[in-house]
């Protein structure tokens, strides 16, 4: 699975997580809020410290260059893909 697809899938697992419901239940599309080519180009930076938080639906969901994901503020995931430099 590509970084794109990984990426899209663990937002929108948080979000359902956050739901608690299932990813198919869900009735959001995530390009209806954010533009996905922005995550793809976000997880492919290398360089530099980021931080990109967007609206979706009802939930404020916060992606950053270390690799976590937040919704609503609270941490849900710690692995997202994302390019990271090596010391």
């Amino acid at each position: 699975m590509s970084n794109r697809r990984d990426l899209i899938v663990d937002v929108l697992e948080a979000v359902a997580e956050a739901d608690r419901v299932a990813v198919e239940e869900l009735s959001i599309t995530l390009a209806d809020h954010v533009d996905p080519e922005v995550l793809v180009a976000l997880s492919a930076m290398d360089e530099g410290n980021w931080e990109f938080t967007f609206e979706l639906e009802d939930h404020e969901v916060t992606i950053t260059s270390d690799g976590q994901l937040f919704v609503d503020g609270v941490l849900c995931r710690t692995d997202l893909p994302v390019k990271r430099r090596s010391p």
